[in-house]
């Protein structure tokens, strides 16, 4: 609770000097409305010139709206992910994280299919590919947002209708932000309102059919998007459970009834959905992807859900939108508008609850961005109703006209998360990952340039398992074997069980153990693991050499190569440090006593797991060991020394 305060004390706070911003934006309501309620032989000229002037508008929106996407371009590292699956299919390695690991790490399967297959026929890098993919699909959604909305729209035909939805979408932050990213948010977004548009206004069977597609597609991009299809169904039935309802005994004849019939069609697509869950059954083993255990999807954490759930009701002011909506409800008079209404408030409920109940995710509005085209028209929609219903009658024109001036406030968001901070267990991911450049795809992180970096060294043959956090850029550019320590792409790990909740997705960690059955060699992201810094820490990106990399075990021949190719790396010479403690404990000139003894044993079982084990070098064990007896008392003593081969 003291968290839910704190986020909308906040909100308050930084929605203060963005007053008169939001006045302006109120008056430039009024105005729309003044516009939008001359009747029809007013205006702009006759209806041909009209529907020219809203083109234009909507375009205007639209070339906005782009441009704001692009100014503020982000690549999300997440993104990474899906595009190193992509590339490994591309390369004919199979949908796979690391060749010859079928684990599912990714929960966007059409999404990377899809760029795989645009690599493989145009040849352009992903990366560039995932974010013309993402402004393309925000430049479909915002265009189909402003067709719907007019479609959708009580007022006479000759009546001007400004594209408030495409506006909206155009200009708030959180909607704006996946406008790039790489992510398939946007794709997703996409699919949902042309699934919504197409099942609103299906007056047969064949319209049913093409939403159901669209839905269909979306829970292939994103399995949580069965709750929009299951919504869309249960909305389509609607009718056929009314029948039922009105005549119990009809139900027989009902089956055989158009409603029933077009409820198929809408679901007939599933059939999609359900081939693919066949496929990974048999593809990774399993009925569900990885990141469903890695994020503890399965667990409930409300508290979360609901910073999550108030921190997006408050900064895109997507409470305002909700007051709109709820106005204007009860003004939806057309089949359409009602089955639109019904489908956005049915599906608000179930991906709310959802949402709340996992915890939502750390990415702020990520979840919810799908269902913000939806709530935009309804609002849309709610303002043109309530302007339609209030006829001539000037006080009540006058009263509608606040809505307009209440939708066009929310056009600018409130900033309640600094930059590159986490806040709540959330934060804003575009200013971590900024786009620098576009041809070729550059982004402004320490993570990009170390995937770089490393990459060169993968070129020229130096080839070690690695294991980090935050594995996209890392893992893509750099391309080695990658032990993901967050699960993301490891089984054992991600279906560990947790022992606290805190950042949603960030709760899984490897365990030591789990890192070392691994066979890693690099690892990034912890202290030094049991002392020994001088051996372990190691720069694989000199000159800044951040961050450092530790070694968990030492391969003479791959740190051969590493000084060959790389000289400013500067690996440690774990041979030198041997010799000279050999030459160290083979001088002692008095005998071991306890607490040296015990030092030495340490020292000995450290290089055995750390170098002996790894590399075949038994002639310097052996001294080791020579060294030891010599510097053994000469009384009696319990000590069991070190076997004369290493283990």
């Amino acid at each position: 609770m003291a968290d839910l305060l704190d986020i909308l004390r906040t909100y308050l706070l930084v929605t203060r000097p963005l007053t008169t911003v939001m006045l302006a934006l109120f008056a430039l309501g009024l105005v729309a409305w003044r516009v939008s309620a001359l009747p029809p032989g007013l205006g702009p000229g006759p209806i041909a010139r009209r529907r020219r002037v809203e083109r234009i508008l909507t375009a205007i929106v639209l070339l906005g709206g782009l441009a704001h996407a692009i100014h503020q371009a982000s690549l999300f590292d997440d993104a990474y992910i899906s595009l190193r699956y992509a590339r490994n299919l591309v390369e004919g390695h199979g949908l796979v994280f690391n060749v010859g690991q079928r684990v599912e790490g990714y929960t966007n399967f059409l999404w990377t299919v899809l760029l795989a297959g645009a690599n493989w026929v145009t040849g352009v890098e992903l990366p560039l590919l995932a974010l013309i993919g993402s402004l393309t699909a925000f430049a479909v959604t915002i265009l189909t947002a402003a067709r719907l909305g007019r479609r959708l729209s009580p007022s006479p035909a000759g009546t001007f209708h400004l594209p408030l939805a495409a506006a909206l979408l155009a200009t708030q932050a959180v909607f704006v932000e996946y406008g790039t990213t790489g992510m398939e948010t946007g794709f997703v977004a996409m699919l949902t309102i042309l699934g919504a548009g197409a099942f609103c206004f299906a007056t047969d069977r064949k319209g049913m059919r093409w939403a159901g597609v669209c839905f269909a597609l979306a829970t292939l991009t994103r399995p949580d998007h069965a709750l929009y299809y299951a919504a869309a169904v249960m909305v389509g039935a609607l009718p056929w459970l009314a029948t039922i309802a009105r005549r119990p005994p009809a139900f027989v004849a009902s089956l055989r009834s158009e409603d029933f019939a077009r409820v198929l069609h809408l679901a007939a697509p599933a059939l999609l959905v359900l081939l693919h869950l066949g496929w990974r059954r048999i593809y990774y083993g399993e009925w569900l992807p990885n990141t469903y255990y890695a994020k503890a999807a399965d667990q409930v954490y409300w508290q979360q859900g609901l910073r999550y759930l108030t921190a997006f009701l408050a900064a895109p002011h997507t409470w305002v939108l909700l007051v709109v909506i709820a106005w204007g409800y009860s003004r939806a008079t057309t089949l359409p508008a009602r089955r639109f209404f019904q489908l956005t408030l049915l599906t608000a409920v179930l991906v709310t609850a959802y949402l709340v109940k996992v915890g939502g995710g750390y990415m702020f509005g990520r979840f919810f961005v799908p269902l913000v085209p939806l709530v935009v028209v309804a609002a849309e929609h709610s303002v043109y109703a309530s302007l339609h219903r209030a006829g001539h009658n000037g006080p009540r024109r006058l009263k509608h006209a606040a809505l307009f001036g209440l939708l066009a406030s929310t056009a600018v968001s409130a900033q309640l998360f600094p930059v590159m901070q986490y806040r709540w267990n959330m934060n804003e991911q575009r200013s971590y990952y900024r786009v620098r450049s576009w041809f070729p795809v550059e982004v402004e992180h320490w993570a990009y340039d170390h995937g770089q970096q490393l990459g060169e060294l993968y070129d020229a043959g130096f080839r070690p398992k690695i294991a980090c956090s935050g594995i996209g850029m890392i893992s893509y550019y750099g391309r080695h074997e990658l032990f993901d320590t967050l699960g993301l792409t490891e089984k054992a790990v991600a279906r560990r069980r947790l022992s606290r909740r805190g950042i949603p997705g960030h709760e899984k960690m490897a365990t030591l153990e789990q890192i070392l059955e691994g066979e890693v060699q690099f690892l990034l992201g912890w202290g030094i693991v049991g002392g020994h810094d001088r051996l372990k820490k190691v720069c694989l990106t000199p000159p800044t050499c951040k961050p450092k990399w530790q070694l968990l075990y030492y391969d003479r021949d791959d740190m051969a190569l590493l000084r060959e190719i790389a000289p400013d790396a500067k690996p440690p010479k774990t041979e030198r440090h041997i010799d000279r403690y050999i030459r160290r404990l083979a001088r002692r000139k008095q005998p071991l006593d306890d607490r040296a003894h015990a030092r030495v044993m340490a020292k000995l079982a450290f290089l055995d797991d750390f170098y002996f084990q790894h590399n075949d070098d038994d002639a310097r064990r052996q001294r080791f060991v020579r060294a030891y007896e010599q510097a053994l008392p000469a009384y009696p003593h319990s000590w069991d020394g070190p076997v004369a081969t290493k283990p």
